[in-house]
């Protein structure tokens, strides 16, 4: 996503933003590591310090993609009024999330304190991740002395998640200026990070490094077919998940022979994918998955048939909001990508990390984490904020 940057601003204005976003990368490596959830306020904070008169000029010029991803969220919240047992304030918070966070793009523009700030926040988040792994998880035992161990590996897992997300962004804005430290650099953060996605035991988060390192030299490759083939590609999963689900995982052999996370997930979007067909075009309404109470077993354990989400937003949004929601989020990421593939014509490194960063995402919203987390949303934000800093060209 990228709207137009905010025009040049009074220097006194333009420093306190640039403490806040600044403050909001100081702040953000502690915050991944200890599971990701303050990331949604802090980043909230640093956008609502760009809130001024030229930054809502700049909203008003965003792209239809992110016009049609706020009517998206507009459905998405009136669907509340329909849902069984609607979750309190949900669409609230995410609305607090959404704004700021655009507002936080929109006021980045190509400043080089937010490049320096993302590329500095990959480093520490990466340095404290590995502390994690290496030695026993010490900072969030700190704080969890008495939690066992693989509940209390889920907060650094995640963190792994936020840097899956971000790191492309930082990788990009190094791989932009061209010299013998940044090369340097470049080689030992993605190194690092590609240990780390192997580290905490999630599997989502290996497969979204390794789909996003892919997808990183497509895109600077073939700038505008990689981004357009990504966000189609996505799109079209939305689409037709409810549909082509089931048919993928109809062999029960074929679901016996997967290890048991993944087996249980199969039988998670089985049992979404028939709630779906029963009430498929305006759906339940928001969160309306925390309502079902049925049970699944699969090999001898017993689960809730929908453990608050389905593990895969594609098939949440085609569940709560319907075709209604599912068409309106599709061509969000239809017309988004021919945006951002327009608009990254000419830089290979903002559309490397564009198109690696949509992958990671997109991997990890159709199998681990439901459409309407806010600290997810925040880091796509955070993300998109990091993607926007960086230059078209090299810079001396």
């Amino acid at each position: 996503m990228r709207l137009e940057p905010a025009t040049p601003e009074p220097a006194l204005l333009e420093r306190t933003t640039s403490a806040f976003r600044a403050g909001f990368f100081v702040l953000l490596p502690g915050a991944s590591v200890a599971g990701g959830l303050a990331i949604a306020p802090l980043m909230g904070l640093a956008g609502l310090a760009s809130a001024r008169p030229r930054t809502f000029i700049a909203l008003r010029r965003a792209p239809l993609g992110v016009l049609l991803m706020l009517g998206f969220f507009l459905w998405a919240a009136l669907s509340s009024f329909w849902a069984p047992n609607p979750e309190e304030g949900q669409a609230w918070r995410l609305a607090i999330v959404l704004l700021p966070g655009l507002l936080l793009i929109a006021g980045a523009g190509s400043r080089p304190v937010t490049e320096a700030a993302g590329v500095a926040a990959a480093v520490v988040v990466i340095v404290m991740l590995g502390i994690e792994a290496l030695l026993g998880m010490p900072f969030n035992r700190a704080f969890n002395p008495n939690e066992i161990d693989w509940v209390l590996a889920r907060n650094p897992g995640r963190g792994v998640t936020v840097l899956v997300i971000v790191v492309w962004a930082a990788l990009g804005a190094l791989l932009a200026r061209r010299r013998a430290v940044h090369a340097l650099l470049f080689v030992l953060i993605s190194a690092s990070a590609g240990w780390l996605s192997a580290q905490f035991g999630m599997d989502a988060n290996l497969l979204a490094f390794a789909a996003a390192t892919f997808a990183f030299w497509l895109g600077f490759s073939l700038p505008r077919f990689a981004i357009l083939t990504v966000s189609t590609f996505l799109a079209g999963w939305l689409l037709a998940a409810p549909f082509v689900t089931p048919l993928i995982f109809a062999d029960p052999r074929f679901v016996e022979s997967l290890p048991k996370s993944w087996a249980i997930r199969s039988e998670i979007w089985r049992f979404a994918c028939e709630r779906i067909a029963e009430q498929p075009w305006i759906g339940r309404g928001m969160d309306a998955a925390r309502a079902f109470t049925e049970q699944i077993t699969v090999r001898g354990e017993t689960m809730r048939a929908l453990p608050l989400h389905p593990h895969s937003a594609s098939l949440q949004i085609w569940l709560e909001t319907g075709a209604v929601g599912a068409v309106l989020a599709a061509l969000a990421l239809l017309l988004g990508g021919w945006g951002l593939a327009r608009a990254f014509r000419d830089n290979r490194s903002a559309a490397a990390a564009t198109t690696a960063t949509m992958a990671a995402i997109g991997l990890f919203a159709n199998v681990s984490y439901g459409a309407w987390q806010e600290w997810l949303w925040a880091v796509t934000l955070t993300a998109a904020c990091l993607i926007t800093a960086i230059p078209t060209s090299a810079r001396a």
